[in-house]
């Protein structure tokens, strides 16, 4: 069994709860899948990609993957690919990361 303890002496979880507690989740053998439909549809300003920023946020995100890899859970090129994005989108502009965001990952609700 996998403690939270763990996980939160090695990864700054304080930008990345959902993720570190669905690494836990799963660790633990727990079994999950998504839904096709969405639950919930929120709006998001400029505030929340200001909180997915900067060196800390990045570097939590780099601990987590590693936290993962080094557990089996995927493989060193899933690793270096999520690093490498998660790095890149944390030290963009603001702008820039509101459109990657807001464009290329989330569909534009009517």
């Amino acid at each position: 069994m996998h403690s939270g303890n763990e996980i939160r002496r090695r990864i700054p979880s304080i930008f990345l709860e959902d993720y570190c507690l669905r690494v836990r989740m799963l660790l633990n053998g727990t079994k999950s899948y998504n839904i096709p439909e969405s639950l919930l549809w929120m709006r998001a300003g400029s505030d929340m990609y200001k909180r997915r920023a900067g060196y800390r946020y990045a570097k939590g995100a780099c601990q987590l993957f590693r936290y993962v890899k080094d557990r089996g859970m995927i493989g060193t090129g899933s690793y270096l690919k999520s690093c490498i994005l998660r790095t890149g989108s944390a030290l963009a502009p603001n702008w820039l990361r509101q459109f990657m965001y807001g464009k290329m990952l989330r569909r534009k609700v009517s």
